[in-house]
């Protein structure tokens, strides 16, 4: 979480790898998007004067515009980012045939001034049922364990449109989808592989004090 304690180099680091983080968990590419926030185009005064914009709204240090008792005192980035990346990628899709997977939204844009001080947006974003605004729980679904997720849905939408009177009916319907039981499981594998790895780097992230999930 943003400390209002810190300085404001550290609240500013903080927020940059919040962004690349959470962005790479959306499915962004993760070169293009470290490029973003710590290249050249992260040190635009537009990307600062949002930085300072999002520290404040974060830590609850100001909020011009929105009334306080709808919001929690302090507020997750990552939950911000991950919601933003969500949002972008509805609006692209309606403008842009193939949104483009490589390409995140601006971090000037996520936390732009005008986002986090518009009545409507932030109460979108207090509605949003994935995430939990005091924390971030966005590593817990990994890109894997989504895939899963839709194997698994499509498998039981078929199965309830395919329906069956004796068991050899289901042993031939499970027979035809075989391949979807391997890639399930395999899914299922590598997303705890990757949820292993995702702790262990934030556990070493925490022992050296830089920052934590939320």
């Amino acid at each position: 979480m943003i400390d209002s304690s810190w300085d404001e180099e550290r609240q500013h680091l903080f927020l940059r790898r919040c962004y690349v983080a959470t962005m790479v968990q959306a499915g962004y590419d993760q070169k293009t998007t470290t490029y973003m926030v710590f290249g050249p185009p992260g040190r635009r005064p537009l990307v600062v004067t949002a930085l300072r914009a999002a520290a404040q709204f974060c830590a609850g240090t100001a909020r011009p515009g929105l009334k306080a008792e709808v919001l929690p005192a302090t507020i997750a980035p990552h939950c911000w980012c991950a919601w933003s990346a969500t949002f972008w990628r509805a609006v692209q899709a309606k403008v842009q045939r193939k949104p483009s997977r490589l390409k995140p939204p601006p971090i000037h844009w996520v936390y732009g001034p005008g986002r986090l001080r518009n009545p409507r947006t932030v109460n979108i974003f207090t509605h949003w049922p994935d995430g939990d605004l005091t924390r971030w729980l966005a590593p817990l679904r990994t890109q894997a364990s989504r895939q899963a997720e839709q194997i698994f849905s499509l498998y039981s939408s078929e199965l309830a449109a395919y329906g069956w009177e004796r068991r050899d009916d289901l042993v031939r319907f499970r027979a035809k989808h075989l391949g979807w039981y391997v890639r399930y499981e395999q899914l299922i594998e590598l997303a705890q592989v990757e949820l292993k790895q995702m702790q262990d780097a934030a556990n070493k992230l925490i022992e050296t004090g830089s920052w934590v999930w939320g």
